[in-house]
């Protein structure tokens, strides 16, 4: 009996022993799970202040920077309109408006405690700018051609790079053939392998609409429509845009290789007013007149593109880059 007694106490005691273990062991791990909650939350709680900070000095500094870009677009497209009379000339007028522009934006933001600059122009891109202003709009024939296809004509050829390609179509034939070729104002675009982008304009009387339908290089069609009731309307051809609002059919030049050639035909079924800019490798016309002669198409120099440098300086971010500027350039 007394051995079984003794045998009785040492298992309580091991069982005792067993019990404390598990306990202080449970005890650890309950410290080290909150340690590490501890840890992980306080890693969380830095990274979201650091990307708040960086975020909003960031944000600012990408609105400064969309300000500049827009701003010195609008430049571009003034010395091209004013002061077009040879590259020289562009690139003074372009000069002096990003200079004022530079001295505007640090005075604005200097109040803010941050320091903007640009500068440049650097790396112009010259170009061509080929457009019909007539004041009350005209046929988009090309009187200049010399020949009987006028309303057949070539306005660039060479081209690689389109931009701020618009139209103010203020007619269209009433009474062309709608669906097919004939009576139909075309803008071809056409590469040296044969591929084609076709954009005509057309009225259908069947739902009182003015169409405009696209062919691309691929064969894939698509047509937008505008109410035949409005005196006039707007096709962005680079924008993809008709009266403002977007035209996925309208994708500029899609399938077709460069450099490609840009030609109108049936000139004379549509009126109104054009403007485009192409770049420096393409040649307009060698008919087109360098100034305006009336109802015909002209074509003179330009900017196509240009680069400034901007800098932004402010209280968390300092913040440089060069930014390439071509106002309405396809996306």
């Amino acid at each position: 009996m007394a051995d079984l007694s003794r045998l009785r106490r040492r298992c309580r005691s091991l069982g005792d022993d067993r019990a404390q273990v598990i306990l202080v062991a449970a005890f650890v791990m309950a410290v080290t799970f909150v340690m590490l909650a501890l840890v992980v939350n306080s890693a969380i709680f830095t990274e979201n202040l650091a990307s708040r900070g960086e975020t909003a000095g960031s944000d600012d500094a990408l609105l400064v920077r969309q300000s500049i870009e827009q701003s010195t677009g609008h430049a571009i497209e003034y010395a091209n309109t004013h002061n077009a009379s040879d590259t020289t000339t562009l690139a003074t007028s372009l000069d002096e408006s990003v200079g004022t522009l530079s001295a505007l934006s640090g005075a604005h933001h200097a109040s803010g405690g941050k320091v903007v600059s640009v500068a440049g122009p650097t790396d112009i891109e010259n170009g061509t700018r080929v457009r019909d202003d007539a004041p009350g709009g005209s046929s988009f024939e090309n009187a200049s051609e010399g020949n009987a296809t006028s309303v057949d004509w070539r306005v660039a050829q060479g081209v690689a790079e389109t931009r701020a390609y618009r139209m103010n179509v203020s007619g269209v034939n009433r009474t062309g053939n709608f669906g097919g070729p004939a009576d139909q104002f075309r803008v071809r675009i056409e590469d040296g392998a044969g591929a084609t982008w076709i954009m005509n304009v057309t009225h259908d009387t069947a739902d009182g609409t003015y169409k405009i339908g696209v062919e691309d290089g691929a064969g894939r069609q698509g047509v937008c429509a505008v109410d035949d009731g409005v005196d006039y309307f707007h096709v962005d051809l680079t924008a993809g845009l008709v009266d403002g609002a977007p035209c996925p059919a309208l994708s500029f030049g899609e399938g077709v290789s460069e450099p490609y050639e840009i030609a109108y035909e049936e000139g004379d079924e549509v009126t109104g007013n054009y403007s485009l800019v192409v770049g420096d490798d393409a040649t307009s016309n060698g008919n087109l007149p360098s100034s305006s002669t009336g109802d015909d198409p002209y074509a003179t120099p330009a900017i196509y593109a240009a680069n400034v440098t901007y800098r932004y300086d402010g209280a968390k971010l300092r913040y440089e880059t060069t930014i390439r500027v071509a106002p309405g350039e396809p996306p």
